[in-house]
């Protein structure tokens, strides 16, 4: 408290500017300012045989780094933004506190200090880009004296996409394994939050780490298949490999859910097994060890399964396998998808992307939560929707 005793009487003259090394700042300002022409603490007037009291807020302040990247942790360089904070200075119009732009540099990260403790909003403003999500959810409260990250997670624009983000309509909170299904006549897609998936589908070119003589992967792209011989039949006393080339998810304590490949079922000619797959993982991007379902080499994955065994690994390969029990007929993989969790995965959002234009139905449930409905119109270029569920 600074009490001023005997000044001269003034109205609306007293401007008052309270700071701190370290510490926020707050003042008055002029009533009728272009910039602010209606402060909500002007500057204080003074007037005879009166008291005039003024009360102010300051407290340590704040770093925080924005930063961008894809769902790999592959830094994006130079992407701009906005943010702001939820403080007013004026009102009618509404006059923020603090709001800015800027861009996340070549790095793919910017650092603000002394940073007031506020509720922050961000906006992804880069050209050609789509956000895929953010982490954590915005706005992002900024405690005093804190350290906070915010990431942008984003993507190469695609004509008519979706984010759509599930919330807890309890307290705000992001809603991890959420499952949210898009639909409209003719269409369904469905995606879970904090799930991301990589997906192979073309390994022609060279776009595999390594194959035995045995395996066709340019007849046609985007098919692992096994060689035809000169009369064009297919050995049915050998079985072929294929090795992928390194998965980087961007984080050493990721979490792997499933390995899904296509088709799942081969022509039932080509006999029990005739595509099957193995798994390595690790943090060194260079020990490969094979294994099947057991976690020995001995085994093989022949159908849809789970992968929580590589848990806490950065770097991941599949090894495919084919054979044949018919000369004539040779198993196929169209695509291969590995789904996974990491660092870089917005929890709480999903993407949906290479849309049509029309009005589609959300449909997002999740354990412990009553299911929510919720309908889009998909219009041009990228959009939002968020759904709010309420727990059980």
């Amino acid at each position: 408290m600074l009490q001023l005793v005997g000044v001269p009487t003034s109205t609306q003259s007293y401007r008052v500017d309270v700071s701190k090394s370290g510490y926020s700042t707050d003042k008055t300002y002029p009533a009728g300012d272009p910039g602010n022409p209606n402060p909500i603490k002007t500057h204080a007037t003074v007037a005879g045989g009166l008291v005039t009291g003024i009360s102010f807020a300051i407290d340590a302040t704040a770093q925080l780094t924005v930063k961008s990247s894809d769902a790999h942790c592959n830094a994006l360089s130079n992407k701009n933004f906005s943010f702001q904070g939820g403080k007013l200075i004026g009102t009618s119009p509404d006059v923020l506190k603090f709001s800015t732009s800027s861009t996340t540099g070549a790095s793919g990260a910017v650092s603000f200090t002394g940073l007031e403790w506020d509720t922050y909003t961000f906006s992804l403003t880069a050209a050609s880009t789509d956000l895929l999500g953010t982490i954590p959810l915005s706005p992002l409260i900024v405690n005093p004296g804190s350290s906070n990250d915010f990431r942008f997670v984003a993507g190469s624009q695609t004509p008519d996409s979706l984010m759509v983000s599930a919330i807890n309509a309890g307290n705000g909170a992001g809603i991890q394994g959420a499952t949210v299904t898009l639909s409209k006549s003719g269409f369904s897609e469905t995606r879970t939050t904090g799930i991301s998936t990589v997906t192979h589908t073309d390994w022609s070119g060279g776009g595999y780490s390594s194959k035995d003589a045995g395996i066709d992967v340019d007849g046609p792209p985007g098919t692992i298949k096994l060689f035809a011989n000169a009369s064009s039949t297919y050995s049915t006393t050998t079985t072929s490999w294929l090795i992928s080339n390194t998965i980087d998810v961007g984080s050493s304590t990721a979490t792997y859910y499933t390995l899904h490949w296509n088709p799942a079922s081969q022509p039932p000619q080509t006999g029990a097994g005739s595509a099957k797959f193995q798994v390595a993982a690790n943090n060194d991007g260079a020990t490969w060890n094979f294994v099947g379902p057991d976690s020995t080499s001995g085994t093989y994955y022949t159908a849809t399964s789970s992968l929580f065994d590589f848990n806490n690994n950065r770097y991941m390969r599949y090894k495919v396998f084919l054979s044949t029990a018919d000369e004539n007929t040779t198993p196929s993989i169209d695509d291969v998808s590995v789904e996974f969790y990491s660092v870089c995965v917005p929890p709480a959002q999903v993407y949906f992307s290479g849309l049509s234009t029309g009005t589609y139905d959300i449909t997002v449930s999740a354990p412990s939560y009553n299911s929510a409905t919720s309908s889009v119109s998909v219009g041009s270029g990228w959009q939002s929707e968020t759904v709010q569920l309420t727990p059980l």
